[in-house]
């Protein structure tokens, strides 16, 4: 993927690699000079994204702090990571609002941003929520996540791109078939899929 690159250490927060430290060869590699302590842990991405850990804790969290959602775990993957969904208070009709399942366009913050824009306490965000119940799923596959997959899940399966095996009665990944069962019994009036695409 092209430049630029981030980089986390352990604890801390991301930065872009300087331009410097990076030889890029366009559709052949790319190469990143990162001066490190010894023992130190990095994660290197095409964009700074959030740990499945951290947006569990703030689902958490935002489930706690307003006593009209709930936190519904729509399924588990492989590795045991829950899939959680953020519900609004049920309404005649949803809208589900989700991040794409491929992990390099960490996109689970757009998803929390919407979030945030419905339970502003406007009077606009009052009368969508009357209205509509929203449904969020900001990390449709967190073992993908947590591992920096790009498209894959922890099983270097392709879960964005299996509905059609899943549909089929074929064997398809957890994060799919949790995915799809929930969308199928939502039957959502509207459905919004964020993509960060690098």
């Amino acid at each position: 993927m092209d430049p630029p690159y981030w980089m986390c250490p352990e604890g801390k927060s991301w930065r872009p690699v300087d331009d410097g430290d990076v030889v890029f060869e366009p559709r052949e590699n790319c190469e990143l000079s990162l001066d490190l302590k010894a023992g130190v842990t990095v994660s290197v991405a095409n964009k700074p994204y959030v740990t499945p850990e951290a947006i569990e804790e703030e689902m958490e969290t935002l489930s706690a702090l307003h006593p009209d959602l709930s936190l519904a775990e729509i399924g588990v993957t492989a590795e045991g990571r829950r899939i959680l969904a953020l519900e609004t208070a049920t309404r005649e009709e949803t809208i589900l609002i989700n991040a794409t399942m491929q992990p390099a366009e960490p996109a689970a913050r757009p998803v929390l941003a919407a979030f945030y824009a419905l339970t502003d306490r406007s009077a606009l965000s009052h009368s969508l929520r009357e209205r509509f119940q929203f449904c969020f799923v900001p990390k449709p596959n967190p073992d993908g996540s947590y591992h920096g997959m790009s498209c894959t899940n922890g099983e270097s399966e392709v879960p964005m791109f299996s509905f059609g095996r899943h549909l089929e009665g074929e064997l398809a990944p957890e994060e799919t078939t949790a995915f799809w069962r929930y969308a199928e019994e939502l039957k959502p009036t509207g459905h919004v899929e964020f993509h960060t695409h690098y």
